[in-house]
């Protein structure tokens, strides 16, 4: 039996964690500590966090797809991608312990923000070939003058626009990755989503590190999350088809967390859109540096 006090804690952590998984990242571990300090197990924690992340989830993908890049079958090859290793993760959640499958947690957070910081460097120039649709030829290139390279979108540019109409509003351009690389891309989303599926903590964090380093400038930062928000919401989709079914999910802190994160996530795509670029980019790694924190403690 949930007394009220645990509703609350359940219900304000959900809140957090899809604020920050929207923004950033890393807000499973909100739900996941209050779990863990309310007594429940790491499995049955671990489960109803996975589960509960989904309408936020959803909630987050909807305040970002304007941002989604045009490429239907990118977008559709990392889905599958996540998918397949959401499921394979959430069937080994269920066999092995759990300290076996969290003992990676540490390092694929501290690598991602460190790819997400160094995201400026390794990309300064576009790759050769990159359909891009926000870097343009040079003028003297084309012997002809060319329009200025939009800028990222700035903080005076959402503070208005940014409502529940502008969720609704008609996608943007964004450019697909260079092809070569976009081969260690799926495998690199397939082995993230494992990981999502059983513990599911820092995932954004981990995706956006692997998004940033195959998209470098073919795609805005903003670009990025959307992507890394919506297979989150995969993630969550799979891994919770697999956990009905085998009847492993404890309901009431799974809804709880779930009513949390769905205001949460919408919360996060008004505020995650509303950030410059280069403070998305520090509060992505200083989130995912603080996780990797907690893991080792």
């Amino acid at each position: 039996m949930t007394t009220l006090g645990q509703a609350t804690t359940l219900l304000s952590a959900g809140i957090g964690a899809g604020v920050l998984n929207t923004v950033v990242g890393s807000g499973s571990l909100l739900p996941l500590t209050a779990m863990l300090g309310l007594g429940f197990g790491p499995v049955p924690a671990a489960i109803a966090v996975n589960v509960g992340l989904l309408p936020g989830g959803i909630a987050g993908a909807v305040g970002y797809r304007r941002y989604l890049p045009p490429d239907g079958r990118l977008l559709v090859t990392l889905t599958a991608a996540a998918l397949v290793g959401a499921m394979l993760g959430a069937g080994a959640l269920l066999v092995v312990p759990a300290d076996a499958v969290s003992g990676a947690a540490p390092v694929c957070v501290v690598a991602a923000s460190i790819l997400v910081m160094v995201q400026p460097v390794l990309h300064r120039r576009p790759a050769r070939g990159a359909g891009c649709g926000h870097a343009v030829p040079s003028p003297s290139a084309t012997g002809a003058s060319q329009p200025p390279r939009p800028a990222e979108p700035t903080l005076a540019q959402h503070s208005v626009a940014v409502t529940a109409t502008a969720l609704l509003a008609p996608p943007t351009v964004a450019a697909p990755p260079p092809p070569r690389r976009r081969r260690w891309l799926v495998p690199a989303v397939l082995a993230a989503s494992a990981y999502g599926g059983s513990i599911t903590a820092a995932l954004g964090i981990v995706y956006a590190g692997a998004l940033t380093a195959a998209l470098g400038s073919a795609a805005s930062l903003h670009t990025v999350n959307a992507i890394k928000i919506t297979l989150c919401g995969v993630v969550s989709v799979a891994a919770s088809m697999v956990f009905v079914v085998t009847d492993a999910v404890p309901w009431t802190p799974t809804l709880l967390i779930g009513a949390g994160t769905l205001v949460g996530g919408w919360l996060g795509a008004i505020a995650g859109q509303r950030l410059p670029p280069n403070a998305l980019r520090g509060l992505l790694a200083a989130t995912g540096l603080a996780s990797a924190s907690y893991f080792t403690l």
